[in-house]
């Protein structure tokens, strides 16, 4: 546990005195409270904060899913894209790239 020595001008030390005597209760037990409670909320804003942070990160990657799937969809309906059915040899593919790259620089 952790040793803290703290100094208060005369009238909130009394004030304080007073509010813990109301309360029955020991002033270093107040001061304790009140400090757990600070500890609380930021763990707390943490707590939020990384939430907030996944939630939107998963907002996102549900959002380009769904564009994904539009783009492919878009793909079938246009008969675009490659399918396992269709793939060219290594060579075929090498000589496909080769006339398209001669045929930008004309």
């Amino acid at each position: 546990m952790a040793t803290h020595t703290i100094s208060v001008d005369e009238k909130t030390h009394r004030l304080a005195r007073a509010r813990a005597a109301e309360l029955d209760t020991p002033l270093l037990e107040l001061l304790n409270q009140y400090l757990e409670s600070l500890a609380d909320a930021v763990e707390d804003d943490a707590v939020q904060e990384r939430t907030s942070v996944e939630r939107e990160s998963e907002e996102a990657l549900a959002w380009r899913r769904r564009k994904l799937d539009e783009v492919l969809a878009d793909f079938d309906r246009r008969g675009v894209g490659v399918h396992a059915s269709e793939r060219l040899a290594r060579e075929e593919l090498y000589e496909e790239a080769m006339s398209r790259f001669s045929a930008l620089r004309r």
